[in-house]
């Protein structure tokens, strides 16, 4: 058997096995990682005879899957690397800390896949709310998400150079923690542009709330300082008048006031 006809086999197993977990797929470039297929988000399948012709065209072609609302997933990609242009070393333990430290709390146990450069692919499940996760590169520096409109490169798919995709935890994706949704939907904290526009304009409603409550409470003040000075006046006019005859009159002076 040929080698050629050898990687079809297994890459093709591996794209069967994927489509019995839920996911939909399609066969990317193994040099440039780019769809080998035009509307890629389209045709994305989890048919087995479309998965078998694809394949059969394409024996080399790595199994890529759509993220977002036709798989279900979304994924948090740590790209630990040599940088190409400083020389820079960005460790994966960095990358981890960096986003631990941002949400406040640990990344969970889920599934897990190492990229050839020895990064990460942390996959999670699509919000059951139905909140949308698409894709944002950067989220931080050298960590990017991958969701609706986006695809990855799923494990074991073969580069052309020889170097592999692999599970390191290959069990059932979990809820991301809400810490970490909220970043990845709503941008670091103080980064207003970064926020959805619903949420923005939420905040300016309870600001405006806020400042029309501030405001009723400073006109109920005045109006009580002015009916008090008021009631003064009237006493010092006339001392004797009743105080039903008194707060008449002040009724109907206050009333007059041009506010």
């Amino acid at each position: 058997m040929k080698h050629d006809e050898e990687t079809s086999i297994m890459t093709l197993g591996l794209a069967m096995n994927l489509i019995d977990r839920g996911f939909v797929v399609f066969p990317a470039n193994p040099k440039t990682k780019r769809p080998l297929v035009k509307d890629w988000d389209e045709v994305a399948s989890g048919e087995l005879e479309a998965v078998y012709d694809w394949w059969r065209l394409f024996p080399k072609a790595m199994v890529a899957a759509p993220m977002g609302f036709a798989s279900g997933l979304w994924v948090l990609d740590l790209d630990a690397k040599q940088d190409e242009e400083t020389g820079e070393i960005i460790e994966l333990e960095d990358l981890i800390a960096a986003i631990e430290e941002e949400i406040g709390e640990r990344l969970p146990q889920t599934m897990v896949a190492e990229t050839p450069r020895g990064g990460r692919h942390y996959y999670f499940k699509m919000p059951a709310d139905g909140r949308e996760v698409r894709n944002r590169n950067p989220l931080m520096p050298n960590i990017d998400v991958g969701g609706e409109g986006g695809y990855v490169i799923v494990p074991p798919s073969l580069r052309a150079d020889g170097t592999q995709y692999r599970w390191v935890h290959d069990v059932p994706p979990v809820d991301a923690p809400e810490a970490l949704l909220a970043l990845v939907l709503g941008g670091r904290a103080g980064n207003e542009e970064e926020r959805p526009l619903s949420a923005q304009l939420v905040d300016q409603a309870k600001q405006r709330g806020a400042f029309e409550s501030s405001l009723a409470e400073e006109d109920e003040r005045v109006r009580k300082y002015a009916i008090s000075a008021l009631d003064l006046e009237c006493q010092s006019v006339n001392p004797n008048i009743t105080k039903s005859k008194r707060w008449t009159l002040v009724s109907q002076k206050y009333h007059r006031l041009d506010w």
